[in-house]
């Protein structure tokens, strides 16, 4: 049974937390001053190296959004039900606490994650920014933090 674990967090947590929502919130608004003067194609798909390889309507920037929204909103969701969370180590009285709170600073680092991602598709998708460095990025700011709070937890298996 999932149930809700009263783990508060801290302040720096709630900022973190919070700060996902702020930057969607901006790249929104972003999108919406800014969609008159896109092109009526733009990318919708790249290859390794950054180059655009497929292109579609302008309105495929809402479709972009609306996926990051919902991940967001997911996200948001099971952070509040950290007994949900599978966890890489058998999980026991004297490690349970400690899990529970690197689970919920690794959403939480994705959650970031996945909104910095978000300012970064839709300016490569808008041409502001592009090439051989964006699939490093991306595989930097999604592995990192689950390496980092999955090591952590793996140290903690009795």
């Amino acid at each position: 049974m999932v149930t809700r674990l009263p783990v508060p967090p801290t302040k720096l947590e709630t900022l973190i937390g919070t700060l996902p929502w702020l930057l969607l919130a901006a790249l929104i608004v972003f999108a919406i001053v800014r969609y008159p003067d896109m092109p009526s194609q733009v990318p919708t798909h790249f290859d390794a190296l950054g180059a655009a390889d497929a292109m579609g309507g302008k309105s495929f920037i809402w479709i972009l959004l609306g996926v990051f929204v919902l991940l967001e909103f997911g996200m948001s969701i099971l952070i509040r039900y950290p007994s949900a969370f599978n966890f890489p180590v058998n999980v026991n009285a004297s490690n349970r606490a400690a899990l529970v709170r690197y689970g919920m600073k690794l959403m939480r680092a994705m959650k970031l994650s996945v909104a910095i991602l978000a300012w970064l598709v839709v300016a490569t998708v808008l041409g502001y920014v592009g090439g051989p460095w964006i699939l490093p990025v991306t595989l930097v700011f999604v592995f990192l933090p689950l390496g980092f709070y999955l090591g952590n937890m793996w140290r903690l298996r009795p």
